[in-house]
């Protein structure tokens, strides 16, 4: 066989042999005969042979005639010969005819006979291949199933491994520890009176040089144990701290790990335990936390290793909390979320929805709705009353600000912020229209809605002051940094020492390993994050993956055309995501509002207060009249909570805190 039909699995053969498979005798390929057909010669020699046989009886015929003629010749009757013959062939036809029958019989039956063996010897000859072919594939699955094993007893060799080389070097720093408690004498020596006599600094070299060999460390120790006995301590600047190794995780699978994902906990990320008690001391475990350690995050890193996997990540198990998750995406790496915006998730509590913005002027948008929204957090969370009781610090689901390259959203601020200066220049204080600011959003959340619920993820690959001041970065939950500079990875807050001992490690290891710096724990981790993609997403969401293509097809084919889209109504349809008309299970229907879509009006909104049970914030009632097919904005649902609200102080609230409309 040439090179050319060489298959995988014999390659990986001939790489690595097990030993059984060298105790085996290869079995012979049998060559697959084709069924002979009967040889033109046969037919040739048959057709000469009755030829031969025609010409034969004639030949004796013709001699019987000639001396039957020649004697009644000589009796005087020169025709009554031929009379005879005559009567005679008469005769003779029927039993010609019946012995042609017999030859035309035997004939075929022979050749019936003949194509029957060749049938069966064909027939036979499959079943033998095919019972090769079969053993040939046994052999082979058995093979791969040893070559598995091999594989299974190479990781956990390696795994053992790993764990006696940490043994080894917490011993090895413990030994290490109990040698610098040692006194070493070398510096003096007893004469002959018994005197101690201290030994030229000559004398001491050569003392020392006369003992057993010894580690780098152990050397200084007694440079250091030398130099305080002659009052002459000098300072170790050439010592070096053995640390103990730090191992790298291993990435696991999103599908490996997503039973993990509860509303109780969540695998932040996969680290190595490092609890010489544990039984899985050594080995890559899953470091779970809960929603808290996600109030504020920084992540940075270099572009292609993996922040925007941990975004993806992230996203899908705070969806599993029922989470509002806002993802402005300037670069538009999460594109395919964006007919996700404002719908349902099948597979997740109600009040989980996932917007996504894209554009400028949608981000703009969304910074005015999530302000506003934040506002009535506030007076949520504030002491108030409801329903004639006194309430204080109520909050609401958690709502999540997700924000990809934020030197680009803070570039967005500057620009929108020269737009409104030049639209305010003339105008009067009051006439003023308010400058909405994204990086103004991400401030107050971090530093202020955290106890609202509110949380906040920004990803980039730095962030300095110019972006986040100080006192912000400072007050982040959490910080991951994939590689990057070190000047980077110190703006952000990690630590000079954390930085010299794990950045390099992680450059090292490839995409998705970060430095985890949580405010929970004791020291930085290494951490791997799950590998997962946007389609693992929406499957784990329980969204129909074809349903979604689909979907693509018909929104492509529907927005043919538009460049882009203007208008404060446009912007409003970008935050709402439309109406909802029908969603069959895990269906995503296409982002495209009715044409005929009526105007919301106050009886409807009363109508979505009493089926929710009331306390509805604006954006809930936007996005429930939406979800009903109602047009409404979010000035027009601010207004009708407000109504509801002034009507719920009066006397027309009922018991249960609903509207009699």
């Amino acid at each position: 066989m040439g090179d050319s039909g060489v298959t995988t699995m014999e390659k990986q053969r001939h790489g690595r042999v097990v030993e059984s498979d060298l105790a085996r005798t290869a079995l012979p390929l049998r060559q697959q005969q084709q069924v002979p057909a009967p040889g033109e010669s046969a037919r040739h020699l048959l057709l000469l042979a009755g030829l031969g046989l025609i010409l034969l009886g004639l030949v004796v015929a013709g001699i019987w005639i000639g001396v039957l003629s020649i004697i009644d010749a000589i009796q005087g009757h020169p025709l009554s010969s031929w009379h005879h013959v005559l009567a005679w062939l008469d005769s003779a036809k029927w039993y010609a005819l019946w012995l042609g029958l017999l030859i035309v019989v035997y004939l075929g039956l022979k050749r019936g006979w003949s194509a029957y063996k060749a049938i069966d010897d064909h027939r036979t000859e499959k079943q033998l291949l095919a019972a090769e072919v079969h053993e040939r594939e046994q052999r082979d699955r058995e093979y791969d199933l040893r070559q598995e094993e091999l594989r299974q007893r190479d990781l956990e060799s390696q795994r053992v491994m790993q764990v006696e080389m940490a043994k080894l070097a917490q011993a090895y720093r413990i030994r290490t520890m109990e040698l610098q408690q040692i006194p070493f004498g070398v510096q003096a020596i007893h004469d002959g009176e018994g005197q101690l006599q201290l030994l030229p600094a000559v004398q001491i070299e050569q003392t020392r040089a006369a003992l057993p060999p010894a580690g780098r460390q152990l050397k200084e120790q007694m440079a250091q144990h030398s130099a305080a006995a002659s009052g002459d301590l000098a300072s170790s600047d050439g010592e070096e701290d053995r640390e103990e190794a730090i191992l790298i995780p291993e990435k696991p699978l999103f599908w490996e790990i997503a039973d993990l994902i509860t509303t109780e906990r969540m695998p932040l990320c996969f680290v190595v335990d490092d609890d010489p008690a544990s039984r899985w001391y050594g080995q890559t475990v899953p470091q779970f936390g809960t929603i808290d350690d996600l109030l504020s995050l920084a992540v940075i890193g270099k572009p292609g290793k993996g922040k925007t996997v941990l975004l993806i990540y992230y996203t899908t198990i705070l969806a599993v909390y029922g989470a509002e998750i806002h993802i402005f995406d300037p670069h538009g790496a999460m594109g395919e979320l964006a007919l996700l915006h404002g719908r349902p998730l099948p597979g997740m509590p109600e009040t989980a929805r996932i917007y996504y913005y894209d554009r400028k002027d949608t981000m703009m948008q969304a910074a005015r709705v999530l302000k506003v929204e934040m506002d009535d957090r506030d007076v949520l969370y504030r002491t108030h009353t409801e329903n004639g009781v006194l309430v204080s610090r109520k909050v609401k689901h958690p709502l999540l600000i997700l924000a990809d390259e934020l030197p680009i959203l803070a570039e967005f601020d500057n620009e929108v912020r020269a737009e409104y200066k030049e639209r305010n220049q003339g105008k009067a204080y009051s006439e003023r229209e308010e400058v909405p600011s994204l990086i103004h959003l991400i401030k107050r959340t971090v530093l202020e809605a955290r106890k609202w619920r509110m949380f906040f993820i920004g990803s980039s690959q730095s962030i300095d002051a110019s972006i986040l001041p100080t006192k912000v970065t400072d007050a982040l939950n959490s910080r991951i940094v994939f590689f990057n500079s070190d000047r980077k990875a110190r703006m952000v807050g990690l630590e000079a020492d954390v930085i010299k001992k794990m950045l390099p490690l992680i450059r090292r290891a490839g995409p998705g390993m970060t430095i985890y710096d949580c405010a929970r724990w004791d020291t930085p981790k290494i951490g791997a994050i799950p590998d997962i993609k946007v389609e693992d997403m929406l499957q784990f969401l329980g969204v129909d993956l074809e349903a979604l293509t689909e979907s693509w097809v018909v929104e492509s084919g529907r927005s043919g055309g538009e460049s882009e889209r203007a208008g404060v109504e446009q912007d409003e349809d970008a935050f709402t995501g439309g109406s909802e008309d029908a969603w069959e299970e895990s269906k995503i229907v296409p982002l495209v509002r009715p044409e005929t879509a009526r105007k919301a009006t106050y009886n409807d909104a009363v109508q979505v207060w009493n089926d929710l049970g009331g306390n509805v914030g604006r954006i809930q009632m936007q996005n429930e009249l939406n979800a009903r097919g109602f047009a409404c904005v979010p000035n027009q649902a601010r207004e009708f909570v407000k109504k509801i609200r002034e009507a719920l102080s009066g006397d027309s609230a009922g018991v249960d805190g609903c509207v009699d409309g």
